[in-house]
């Protein structure tokens, strides 16, 4: 795309020329709406709520800020395995999936033993649709384990779960008035 990306802009850029020595007020016209076009699209790809890119940094800074270093991190795109580890420069216990998860029965094992060696699971999907198209991962987890948390980054998922039961000392907060 980028190669031909030259020619499309001169091919536009001829286009308005064109248009404007013919009849000015349709060129003019046809000008400040591609400019209007241009500016909306940058502006909603700088002010948007989600950043452009998978925030990895921002995934690793969290589970890292939530004193994951002793849990589990299931990685189900098991291709991410790098890029995850250089952010988390070995603080993190990574568990990489394989590529494509075809079938519950090559999961079944390696989840039991990894839920069996730690108290909380974090699940990092990314690329769901071809590395784990029937959610079979989060599937498991959900089955076996109890969820405690969900954040999105930038086309990352994370999915917290424990092991345990989870026992609070008072109520957890309701975040929405229940009316009755």
């Amino acid at each position: 795309l980028i190669i031909v990306s030259p020619a499309y802009f001169w091919l536009i850029g001829a286009g308005l020329e064109s248009l404007w020595r013919r009849r000015r007020v349709a060129g003019g016209i046809a000008s400040v709406a591609l400019i209007g076009i241009l500016l909306y699209a940058l502006a909603s790809l700088y002010s948007g709520p989600q950043p452009a890119r998978a925030d990895f940094r921002g995934l690793v800074r969290y589970l890292e800020d939530r004193n994951a270093v002793k849990d589990a991190v299931i990685l189900n795109a098991g291709f991410i395995y790098p890029t995850i580890e250089y952010y988390a420069r070995d603080a993190l216990s990574l568990f990489p999936m394989p590529v494509p998860i075809i079938d519950a029965a090559h999961i079944d094992e390696p989840l039991a033993a990894i839920a069996a060696q730690h108290q909380r699971l974090w699940l990092v999907q990314w690329q769901d649709y071809y590395a784990d198209p029937d959610n079979l991962v989060r599937g498991w987890l959900e089955t076996h384990t109890f969820p405690i948390d969900a954040q999105g980054f930038g086309g990352l998922a994370l999915y917290g779960y424990t092991t345990r039961l989870p026992v609070y000392q008072s109520a957890p907060p309701i975040p929405y008035p229940v009316i009755l």
